[in-house]
Formats: structure tokens, sequence, C-alpha cells
């Protein structure tokens, strides 16, 4: 196994150098592609989200968000304020925004690896933004299919949730290490806006990245269900684009095996923001596969319940078209209305203030 692995990397190298050199065309459409998608739909609907929940998780209004569901976090879900935070942000933000947040958290030592290990199984989901305003109305015309898939994921984060929180008890709070805390609200605001920034980077590049692989991947496979089926587990965006030439029934489970699973590009994302933390990928792809397996199951039971009609599929294999901003009307909103919250919520500028003025505490 150990002289297996070095081989495969080599010869997949091999072939890539050679891709370059015989297919440079091509690979210079599909980087180009991978930034329009950056620039379109990646940075506009998410680069704003993750500097508005570092600055959720670092003032006092991290506190305000948990309060009215402390007693169905606490008893149901065994998470603190914190961290129900963070699952609530994560349902919201997409992929990389939970678990940037929980990183974030184990690096500063606010939270224990066991921990942190547990909320990576419930807290990678996919955006609404994506699933109900841009890929269900590119797919079906309607957003109603996007509410399903959804709602099928929240339900299967909840339950992820529910049974990890069986015999385990309410995290405390770890106390941040010393020169951790940020004292000012200016602080928090710089700092959020660095680390945004340098978590887009990471995430264009490995969308970049994989576009740019898959005109040679196209030249090795034919069209056809494998190939729709390989990447879509290579890469979301490029998946559910395929969906558009299968039946009704097959791209609504698609796009929630899809949308769900994340993905070998999403993978690496999260490898990338959560490196040297102590978390096990591996442990959290195997329990990524059961979630995957219960939100295609809800997805499912949905669509059985719902009927949506199938005069509505689109059916066609164009590109999935660009928008300039994927946020639906009500998430913007509920932006709005957070910073102008923000406005009224100051960080301690003292450190003598205990641990009982902190941020987001852990009674």
């Amino acid at each position: 196994m150990k002289k297996a692995l070095p081989m495969l990397l080599f010869w997949i190298t091999t072939i890539c150098l050679v891709g370059c050199i015989l297919l440079s065309q091509d690979i210079s459409a599909g980087i180009s592609q991978g930034i329009h998608i950056c620039l379109n739909s990646l940075i506009p609907s998410l680069y704003f989200f993750m500097i508005l929940s570092n600055i959720i998780m670092n003032t006092s209004l991290c506190r305000v968000l948990a309060r009215p569901f402390r007693l169905f976090s606490r008893r149901v879900l065994k998470l603190n304020d914190k961290l129900f935070v963070i699952f609530l942000l994560s349902l919201l933000g997409g992929y990389p925004v939970g678990a940037k947040l929980i990183g974030d958290q184990l690096k500063e030592h606010r939270i224990s690896v066991k921990t942190g290990q547990r909320m990576m199984m419930f807290c990678v989901n996919c955006s609404p933004a994506f699933l109900i305003c841009y890929l269900s109305l590119y797919l079906w015309d309607s957003m109603v299919i996007g509410v399903i898939l959804y709602l099928s994921q929240v339900l299967a984060a909840l339950l992820m949730a529910v049974i990890s929180g069986f015999r385990y008890p309410v995290p405390k709070q770890v106390p941040a290490a010393q020169g951790s805390q940020q004292d000012t609200l200016s602080a928090v605001f710089v700092s959020s806006v660095n680390q945004a920034t340098h978590t887009m980077g990471i995430i264009c590049s490995f969308v970049v990245t994989f576009c740019a692989a898959f005109p040679i991947l196209d030249h090795f496979l034919s069209d056809g269900k494998l190939s729709l089926a390989i990447k879509g587990l290579l890469e979301v965006t490029a998946g559910c684009q395929g969906l558009a030439s299968v039946s009704f029934l097959s791209s609504v489970l698609g796009a929630a095996l899809f949308t769900s699973f994340g993905g070998v590009c999403v993978f690496l994302q999260i490898t990338a923001i959560v490196i040297k933390s102590g978390i096990s990928i591996w442990r959290w792809i195997l329990f990524r596969i059961l979630y995957t397996a219960l939100s295609v199951l809800f997805a499912y039971f949905g669509f059985l319940l719902v009927r949506p009609t199938a005069d509505c599929f689109v059916g066609n294999a164009a590109p999935l078209p660009a928008k300039w901003f994927t946020t639906s009307p009500a998430a913007s909103f509920c932006m709005v209305l957070l910073a102008g919250m923000l406005l009224f919520v100051s960080v301690p500028s003292g450190r003598k203030r205990k641990e009982k003025h902190s941020a987001c505490d852990s009674r």
C-alpha cells in the first residue's frame, strides 16, 4: 500500500502534465470558467457572510442569537450558545462557514478536539442560496424542489446532532488562550476581513483547479451516467450541471446526493481550513456518508409528499448560468438586520472582565 500510493500519484501527475501540453486551450477555458464561477457566484454569496459570521462569533451578538433557542440547543442538541450559533450559521452560509468557525475555535483552544470532531458531523451544509435561488430555478424552474432539498439537509443535520449528543453533556466553554481575545470592535472587524479573504482564497483556488482538470477528464470519459457520477462526486457544480440531461426524479435525487455529499473539491477545502486542528478528516468523511444517506432519504420522502410536477423540469444541458448575486432576498434582509444589531453591540475592552462577560459564555 505504501508503494502503491506514490506510484498512483506519479501516474496522475504525469497524465496531468501531458494534458497541460496537449489540452492547453481547453484547460485555459476551464480556468476561465472557474474564475467566472468564483467572481459571479462564490465571492458575492460567501465573502460578506463569512465576515459577518466571524464578527458574530466574537461579539455578544452570539449570545443574543442563541438565547431564544437555548432550551432546545441545550436539552436536545447538547450544544452551548457558541456551538449552537456555529450550527445555525453553517445552515445559512454554506459548506466552508461551519468548518471555518470550528477551526477558529480549535486554534484558539476554546473547544476541545472531541467537540470539534462532533460538530463537523453536522456543520458542513450546502447553502439555501445555492439550492433554492440558484440550482432549483435552473433545473426545475421552481423553488419548491430547492426548499425540499434544503429541508432534507437541515433534517439530516439535526438528526446527526441529536444522535451524536446521546450521553454527551453540554460542553463547557474552554477559556481562550491569552492574547487571542480581541479587545475592540474595530480589531474584530479587521481580523474578520483578513480571515474571510484568506478563506475565500483557499476556496476559489480549489474551484479553479478542479475546473481546469475537467477538460482532461472529459477526454477519458464518454458522456453518460458514469461521467455524471464522477463529476458530481468531484465537484458539486459540475455534477449538478449534468443533471439537466436525466429524468425528473433522478435529477432531484442526484442533486440531493451531490449537494449533501459535497464532493472531493469541498473535502479538500475543508481539509485546508481545519488542517493542524486535530480533526480527523477520514472520520468526518465516514460520518459524511451517513449524513448523505439521510439527506437523500428525506429528499425522496419530501418528493413523494409534495409531488411536484415534472412540467417545470427544464431538462437542458447548458451550463449553470452565472449570477452576480445568489443570496435570497430573505437572507439579504437577515444580513442587513444583523449588521444593524451589530451597531449596538460592543466587545468588552478590558481583560479584567471575567468569563461571564465574554462574547458568548457557556452557561
